[in-house]
């Protein structure tokens, strides 16, 4: 029969004392002796110098000081002296982030950056130095081949198993990626991890399933609550930060939030490296890939694939992917025709005054009137016919519409708060004709423009011109809109009419 050993007073047992109860003892003996040191360097004496030293012991560097006397830390304390120094180094994040002190809960995610984050990968670096756009892509698989990248990885699957093995995780989570932000920033790859973890399905609850009804199993989940301390939580001397926080969650709330969390870090992100998961099938919702979307996580190709994954209004979501891109390639138009417009725009001439436009057509528009006068500049191509209807009032309210070759003018983007004027270029006889409807009524100033001079015409255009410039001025206190035919044959205009 084994003897038992007895312990007598305050004896320590055999494996020494608790962790913690050693880390106090070892601070308390860190600072007598550090109180002592100083004492003795300034030959000073006495209890109130003595608690003096020892109260500012609390300000001190304690690592440094750690460090310093580790040589003469008994062989008691020389385990909890590691702790402290492993504990006591911590790395800042490349993003200014709050890190947490411990964590209390049934699941959440994590996010580590540290020093280790900066890679040194030379291809890597010669494609960010290349010019200012990088392809993310790119960059990422090559990454994937980097040693320090692999390296990193396996300790940080290593660290993770053994965390879910000391806690009893249900499900795990984990993702390297790459930080598109800071790497654009300074020009060097930079890269953080992602852990997700949940405990929500506990053991006693799988072994109450099977006589439990279905509504009952999904209602009273309730979960294990795990402790983790910020010692714990550190991956190489990094604290992480909560990117995932479902507290205020409730019910089903909880487990659709967690779900969502790990579809976050499996799906195949702008930027991801590696990923790994040890949950079984879920049912994702098509708003978690719409979001991820939205926030330039995932490209238009991977949304599409998910969106048929997730078999839920597969058509309207589709439809919506192909309607932005066109509208993507509308907008890159208009701004490049408005990047052109200014480039142009040094290269204008003065624009050219002709009296009768400005004593006998413009006047009409400060009056109110049944109807309205039509101006129509006749006369070869290229000699600034339109840029001078554009000209009467203003690029920004004048509506310009291309009649050429067409028998309906376009009148599509009109805006009747924003354009006071109408320009129909290029308009043919055979439009006038069939546009009996809005060319109607009342007479116009002709102008004919020649390359040499300009001259007025009052009479009506004869069919030999083909190269009309017509001008449509509103009023928008009536809302009239009218417009004088030029050019139509087998036609008198009112010799009387301006």
């Amino acid at each position: 029969m084994p003897v038992r050993r007895r312990l007598c007073g305050k004896q320590p047992p055999p494996n020494g004392p608790p962790d913690r109860e050693a880390r106090k003892q070892l601070l308390i003996w860190l600072r007598d002796k550090w109180a002592a040191q100083r004492m003795a360097a300034r030959n000073e004496h006495g209890h109130a110098k003595r608690q003096r030293w020892r109260a500012s012991f609390a300000q001190a560097d304690r690592p440094q000081i750690l460090r310093d006397m580790l040589p003469q830390i008994p062989v008691k304390f020389a385990r909890a002296a590691r702790d402290l120094l492993a504990g006591g180094h911590v790395e800042e994040p490349i993003v200014n982030e709050p890190s947490p002190q411990a964590y209390k809960g049934t699941g959440t995610m994590f996010r580590y950056s540290g020093s280790f984050s900066m890679i040194e990968h030379q291809p890597s670096l010669d494609l960010l130095a290349a010019g200012p756009s990088v392809d993310i892509d790119l960059l990422s698989a090559g990454l994937r081949n980097a040693p320090q990248v692999l390296a990193i990885w396996d300790d940080f699957q290593s660290w993770m198993t053994e965390l879910s093995n000391k806690y009893r995780f249900e499900r795990v989570s984990t993702a390297l990626e790459l930080h598109t932000e800071v790497t654009l920033q300074r020009r060097v790859p930079s890269i953080h991890l992602h852990m997700m973890f949940d405990t929500r399905d506990s053991a006693a609850m799988r072994a109450l399933a099977p006589y439990l009804p279905g509504p009952c199993t999904r209602m009273l989940r309730p979960g294990r609550q795990v402790h983790l301390s910020g010692q714990s939580l550190a991956f190489r001397g990094c604290k992480p930060h909560i990117s995932l926080d479902s507290s205020q969650a409730r019910g089903r709330s909880v487990r659709r939030a967690l779900d969502q969390g790990h579809f976050y870090l499996q799906v195949e992100k702008k930027g991801s490296i590696f990923r790994q998961t040890t949950c079984q099938t879920f049912t994702v919702s098509p708003d978690w890939v719409t979001g991820l979307w939205q926030g330039d996580k995932i490209n238009k190709e991977c949304a599409e694939q998910h969106y048929v994954q997730c078999k839920r209004n597969i058509r309207a979501y589709c439809e919506n992917l192909k309607y932005h891109g066109q509208k993507q390639r509308e907008l890159y138009i208009q701004q490049q025709q408005a990047a052109a417009a200014e480039l142009l725009r040094p290269l204008q001439k003065e624009p050219v005054e002709l009296p009768e436009v400005t004593q006998l057509f413009l006047p009409q528009f400060t009056r109110p009137m049944h109807r309205r006068k039509f101006l129509v500049l006749n006369g070869p191509t290229r000699l600034g016919k339109t840029v001078y209807a554009r000209s009467l009032f203003g690029a920004d309210h004048t509506y310009e519409t291309n009649c050429s070759g067409v028998l309906e003018p376009d009148m599509r983007e009109y805006d009747v708060l924003r354009h006071r004027c109408v320009v129909f270029d290029e308009a043919s006889v055979h439009l006038e004709l069939e546009a009996q409807k809005i060319v109607s009524g009342a007479a116009c100033r002709n102008f004919t423009w020649a390359l040499g001079d300009r001259h007025v015409c009052l009479s009506h255009l004869g069919l030999e011109c083909r190269s009309h410039c017509h001008i449509q001025c509103l009023d928008h206190r009536t809302g009239a809109a009218r417009c004088r035919r030029s050019g139509m044959a087998r036609r008198e205009c009112d010799s009387h009419s301006v």
